[in-house]
């Protein structure tokens, strides 16, 4: 009973050892069959030139790739009704397989990333030459020489060639060459390209001078031109145009300053400050010659039209003045309009509007009431006429010339002085009416005047009526008549 029982403990304990190995002989066969995988992919992902770079460990992998699948045949037979020293073999085999596999794995993958870290910055290298050369094949070309540029080209394409194949020695010696021979012809063609554009910006820099001086020197001839009087006239335009010169002369003085040494940058910072000078320039100048030279000559043309005809009224009417208004009055107009031409002269123009028109008012209210006066003398000066021509006609003797009252002012009263024979007449004639003063005895003196009255009538058509200093009766006397008694008491009246 006891050896039973001995058997079927050995027998239990042998299925479960069975069980364990199959259990682990499943395991590994699963590593051995996804290493199998991993390995292949990581071979067949490189490129050909990487591939080649690493032969000796594509080749070690290829041989664990070979021996596995033997391994394989020989025990994926195995099942839980294998032996147990054959589920042992095949366990103890495929450990070995697993190891070697993991140690294949390690050093293909780890080999690939060198030469693919090793490739990856060659192909960095690569790009950064070409991506250099795209950008300034241009310029070599233009300083260095087609056939250099050409010769660059060439070079690039053998190493890109290179570097596909994964000729890493080869390729990293052509590769350092290149960037040395590439970055000499930039450097060669920058350093003459930037002298180039130095050159182009001291030329537009010297052009814009030029401008700008020629500007400066429109504006200050134009000034120049200028009479103080217009320039007061016209003060903000002038005043604009003498602070850009200021400021020309300001920047003048800093280009100056630039030297032979000087950048690109610095000559076109200056060639843009000039250009902006200019332009305000340009607008400056527009203004002041709108002003000084147009609206001055406008406003000129205006005030010497205003001051000619103030002037030839002036001078036309001098005479007529010089008749009815004191020296005095007359030197104060001409005063004034010489006053008014001195302005014009110095082209003080705004200066001369309310001058004007306060003279023109002045000399046309002068010259009217000369006129009115002058009427007034001309018919006082036919009356005067007339009654001297009646006198002689009726035999009477003048005793003196007529003269006036105040010697010299036409304004004051003509006196006639007429001896009738039977006594003496003065006849006062002013501008407005006629008195006299008789001498002649009361009982000849109505007969006397009222003669005088018919032949000034019949002869000149004068109507002239008598009546007594203290007559009560209506008399036909003009506005502001005075009547000045003679010695003796009596005032004789003519009017017209």
């Amino acid at each position: 009973m006891s050896g039973e029982k001995y058997s079927s403990f050995q027998f239990d304990e042998e299925r479960q050892r069975r069980s364990q190995l199959f259990s682990q002989l499943s395991n590994f066969l699963r590593q051995v069959a996804g290493l199998q995988q991993q390995i292949r992919y990581s071979m067949d992902t490189p490129t050909r030139g990487v591939q080649r770079y690493c032969q000796e460990e594509f080749e070690q992998a290829h041989n664990w790739l070979e021996q596995a699948n033997k391994v394989l045949k020989k025990f994926q037979g195995l099942s839980l009704s294998s032996s147990s020293s054959e589920l042992s073999k095949g366990v103890s085999n495929l450990d070995r397989v697993v190891t070697e596999g993991m140690e294949v794995k390690n050093l293909l993958e780890k080999k690939i990333e060198i030469v693919e870290r090793r490739h990856q910055d060659l192909l960095n290298r690569l790009r950064k030459l070409e991506s250099d050369w795209s950008a300034n094949n241009a310029l070599i070309e233009k300083w260095v020489g087609i056939s250099i540029a050409q010769k660059l080209y060439e070079q690039l394409q053998q190493v890109a060639k290179q570097v596909e194949e994964a000729n890493f020695p080869e390729a990293e010696q052509k590769l350092n060459t290149l960037e040395r021979e590439l970055q000499s012809a930039i450097r060669q063609a920058s350093r003459k390209e930037a002298e180039h554009l130095r050159q182009l910006q001291a030329r537009e820099l010297a052009e814009t001078q030029r401008e700008v001086d020629s500007c400066a020197f429109a504006i200050q001839q134009l000034l120049n031109n200028t009479t103080s009087g217009i320039k007061e006239t016209f003060e903000k335009e002038t005043r604009d145009a003498e602070q850009w010169l200021r400021q020309y002369k300001n920047e003048r003085e800093h280009i100056r300053g630039l030297n032979d040494s000087a950048s690109t940058k610095q000559l076109r910072k200056a060639t843009e400050r000039l250009r902006e000078l200019l332009n305000k320039g340009k607008k400056k100048l527009e203004q002041a010659q709108h002003a000084l030279v147009i609206q001055a000559s406008e406003l000129r043309a205006q005030a010497e039209h205003q001051v000619g005809e103030i002037n030839a009224l002036f001078t036309g009417s001098r005479e007529l003045l010089s008749k009815w208004f004191n020296t005095y009055e007359l030197i104060q107009l001409e005063k004034e309009l010489n006053s008014i031409q001195a302005s014009l002269q110095a082209d003080r123009l705004l200066e001369i509007k309310e001058p004007y028109q306060a003279f023109l008012k002045k000399v046309q209210e002068r010259l009217k009431e000369a006129e009115e006066l002058e009427a007034r003398h001309q018919r006082r000066l036919y009356l005067l006429k007339a009654i001297r021509q009646v006198c002689a006609d009726m035999g009477f003797r003048e005793v003196v010339t007529p003269y006036y009252e105040r010697e010299g002012d036409r304004r004051s009263r003509i006196k006639l002085n007429i001896d009738t024979h039977r006594g003496k007449i003065t006849f006062f004639l002013s501008l407005e009416r006629i008195e006299a003063d008789s001498f002649i005895p009361e009982t000849h003196c109505f007969d006397e005047f009222e003669k005088l009255s018919e032949q000034l009538k019949q002869q000149f058509g004068v109507h002239t009526k008598f009546q007594t200093a203290d007559e009560e009766k209506p008399r036909l006397i003009r506005k502001g008549e005075k009547e000045e008694p003679d010695s003796s008491g009596r005032t004789q009246q003519f009017e017209r």
